[in-house]
């Protein structure tokens, strides 16, 4: 969820979001909550088809390539590992595109993994964000873009360069950093991408692939001055989750740099104009949204972080998935998750939910898709009892959690608040 400050925070976000950070298992699933598939390699963002077919972001593991990016980052690794999954009615699982860019800040030791994010469908086509560029350094092909796949053949094309605008445009002033993670489909047909790494949220014409800036977001507030954004007293804001909201506007989700501090991420309205707004604020890393059946925003919190433990850390089986009523209060629908990362529904209102979205490459592939029933069905309001989904957290890696020993050995995640933007470019 990361860069310089920026990305070193927003990576650590990305970690987050990408699931760089904790890398932990869910075990047996509760009552309401029922896994669809497994075996998937750090899923991000998840689609739904008519026919109810599934499609799944994977991050991927990364690689073998070995580079290293500038100043703070650490020699890193990368490779091809990401793809696009579809998830059959019945639960089979076939590749729909593979040897999509995938990469490991610190390495594959370390579950900061950046790769396949964001995955919306929009006019028989699957659009993806994917990958990211980490402070100018020259990203692998197909990385920190937009990519259109085809669902029936697997054929990947350029849909719009993000990295290549943030090269040459810079929107937010700070670090030369891209992570398209947040995608959605709104209205008039318009795509709408966040880029947890710039700060901005764009705008793309899908018959021309046009990228239009439609505004930068401001960061948030901390208690401490942040040298990553010219010393104000502000976390990083890294938008993540975008989803369609009323007449025309958009929710965006900001999930908040390091330290992550609980009650600091919200969700934002951005009109039509570009004028921004709070929907609801006082929450924890939000990672993803989307607008349910029931017309009711639901909200995804990857977990609450435990910056006094040693190392600081993810709490595991802390994230949780949120409903927003009609007067701004917030009721979890599921809870007890672990790194939970993309949301959706169905046609029925049953909520599917990626989760174990943070792992280390070397522990191979962990994800998983959970489905809770019922959760929004259309014209229903009523609340749900919590759907528990106990965990069990088997660390990976060497020496604690694989990315917060690996971060913090070269001073990128406690370098203060400037790292704390985990899927932005500075912190």
């Amino acid at each position: 969820m990361f860069a310089r400050g920026r990305l070193a925070a927003r990576l650590v976000t990305i970690a987050l979001l990408s699931g760089l950070l904790l890398v932990s298992t869910v075990g047996a699933v509760g009552a309401a909550g029922t896994v669809v598939a497994t075996g998937l390699a750090n899923p991000r963002g998840i689609a739904i088809a008519e026919d109810g077919t599934l499609y799944v972001a994977e991050a991927g593991l990364s690689g073998t390539e070995a580079f290293t990016p500038p100043p703070p980052y650490p020699p890193s690794t990368r490779g091809n590992t990401g793809r696009v999954t579809r998830i059959a009615p019945g639960g089979a699982k076939s590749t729909v595109a593979a040897d999509l860019p995938s990469l490991s800040l610190g390495g594959n030791e370390n579950a900061f993994v950046l790769g396949p994010a964001g995955l919306v469908m929009a006019g028989g086509v699957l659009w993806l964000a994917n990958g990211a560029m980490v402070n100018g350094h020259p990203p692998a092909p197909n990385a920190a873009t937009l990519l259109r796949v085809d669902p029936r053949t697997g054929a990947v094309s350029m849909g719009a360069d993000v990295a290549a605008y943030e090269r040459g445009r810079n929107p937010d002033g700070y670090e030369l950093t891209s992570n398209p993670y947040g995608l959605t489909l709104g209205l008039g047909g318009n795509l709408y991408a966040t880029d947890a790494g710039g700060n901005v949220l764009y705008r793309i014409t899908p018959s021309t692939g046009q990228l239009d800036l439609v505004t930068i977001f401001a960061g948030l507030p901390a208690a401490a001055s942040n040298p990553q954004r010219g010393g104000k007293s502000e976390l990083d804001p890294v938008p993540t989750g975008v989803a369609p909201g009323p007449d025309g506007s958009l929710y965006v989700g900001l999930q908040g740099g390091a330290p992550f501090p609980s009650g600091a991420a919200k969700v934002l309205r951005v009109a039509r104009d570009g004028t921004v707004g709070d929907v609801v604020g006082g929450l924890t890393a939000v990672v993803a949204l989307t607008v349910g059946p029931d017309r009711l925003l639901y909200v995804v919190e990857f977990g609450s972080f435990d910056g006094a433990s040693q190392p600081p850390d993810w709490k595991p089986g802390s994230g949780r998935v949120l409903r927003v009523r009609a007067d701004g209060t917030t009721q979890a629908v599921a809870d007890g998750l672990n790194a939970p990362n993309g949301i959706a529904f169905d046609r029925a209102g049953d909520l599917y939910v990626t989760v174990n979205s943070s792992t280390a490459p070397q522990a191979g592939p962990q994800g998983q898709v959970v489905r809770f029933d019922g959760v929004a069905a259309a014209g229903g309001t009523t609340p749900r009892a919590r759907a528990q989904v106990p965990t069990q957290l088997p660390r990976t890696g060497s020496g604690g959690d694989p990315l917060w020993a690996g971060l913090a050995g070269i001073g990128l995640l406690l370098a203060g608040l400037g790292i704390g933007r985990a899927f932005g470019r500075r912190s």
